[in-house]
């Protein structure tokens, strides 16, 4: 079985950036989605460390992944979501944090800067995990 913490969503339509990406993403296990449809049933259905979502997938209902990310935070509030996108402009990124993302970034990130958010984003939840640990530890 797939350790939950080493598992990425990866929801975007461009098959060669998805690609790149995947492959870019080596150490960690990358689970594909096309659409914003796709990325919420595989968010349904499975456990990932990360959710990182293309706002402007063309799914043929005009789903995007701001739309993705207010429809997983009904159900999941507690996986990190990272929206990346060609046109970022200040009302989607605004947009995309008020609904819940961790991280809006555009798609012209580096491969380095990428693996450096996905670094710090995995610190954050661990060190979050093991201060509820020990908080838990002292109240018995």
């Amino acid at each position: 079985m797939t350790n939950p913490l080493e598992r990425i969503l990866l929801a975007d339509d461009d098959v060669e950036y998805r690609s790149a990406i995947a492959n870019a993403l080596f150490s960690y296990d990358v689970d594909l989605a096309l659409n914003a449809n796709e990325a919420i049933e595989k968010t349904k259905n499975n456990m990932y460390a990360l959710i990182i979502l293309d706002n402007n997938m063309e799914d043929g209902y005009g789903d995007s992944g701001i739309y993705a990310i207010e429809q997983i935070r009904r159900f999941d509030t507690k996986t990190p979501i990272f929206l990346h996108t060609a046109d970022l402009t200040d009302y989607i990124k605004n947009s995309a944090l008020r609904l819940g993302a961790n991280d809006v970034f555009s798609k012209m990130i580096s491969v380095r800067e990428l693996k450096e958010k996905i670094k710090s984003c995995k610190t954050a939840r661990l060190d979050h995990q093991s201060s509820l640990i020990l908080r838990n530890t002292q109240l018995r």
